[in-house]
């Protein structure tokens, strides 16, 4: 398994660095544009999170059934959405824009709680929420964009042995894509969270 997963990226190291250099962009951006958000629109995310930790802090629980659907729902979206694009005469283009996006709202949150909260907590709030969770999607949802795109050529080409086999094959890199999501989606939700609530007394 080890040396198939080397070789897949040995292979396909110049789409990673692309779409990782993509995901870097906009993670700059989304950071970047905290700097340029109006009074108002910073004090709406202040008190967005002012309430979030507030809440959090006078119950001193969380929704955790909640928390997992909305994680799984996302995650699954964005799967799924990669994958249509890859099979359509958009697919670079669209997998591009996505990566980029998904850069955004990750460079956004994150420097919206540092933007917030001060480095140190915000810095505590986005390993806790965002980080540990994003740091198993991506690779994920990197690799199975690469794929998407490898197997959509292969089709259009005709560059095949078996088209059964292809697609057998396929979907099981769609169902690990899934997998790892959720597992990731579970981590959020019952390990983030409660890491999250043993520092909430400091925020």
């Amino acid at each position: 398994m080890k040396e198939i997963i080397e070789n897949h990226i040995k292979e396909n190291i110049r789409s990673y660095l692309m779409l990782a250099l993509v995901l870097i962009i906009g993670l700059i951006i989304g950071t970047i544009m905290i700097n340029g958000l109006s009074l108002e629109q910073k004090d709406v995310i202040s008190n967005y999170f002012d309430s979030f930790i507030l809440g959090v802090k006078n119950s001193n629980k969380i929704n955790y059934l909640f928390m997992l659907k909305e994680t799984v729902k996302s995650n699954l979206l964005f799967i799924f959405i990669s994958v249509f694009i890859s099979f359509s005469i958009w697919g670079n283009i669209g997998n591009i824009l996505l990566v980029g996006y998904k850069g955004f709202c990750l460079g956004y949150s994150i420097s919206s709680a540092i933007a917030v909260l001060g480095i140190g907590k915000g810095l505590i709030f986005s390993l806790t929420l965002i980080l540990i969770s994003e740091m198993i999607c991506i690779p994920a949802i990197l690799c199975i964009i690469v794929i998407s795109s490898q197997n959509y050529k292969k089709i259009v080409e005709g560059n095949y042995e078996n088209k059964k086999l292809l697609i057998i094959k396929y979907v099981i890199y769609i169902g690990i894509t899934v997998l790892i999501t959720i597992v990731a989606s579970l981590i959020q939700t019952y390990i983030s969270s409660n890491l999250f609530l043993m520092f909430s007394h400091y925020f």
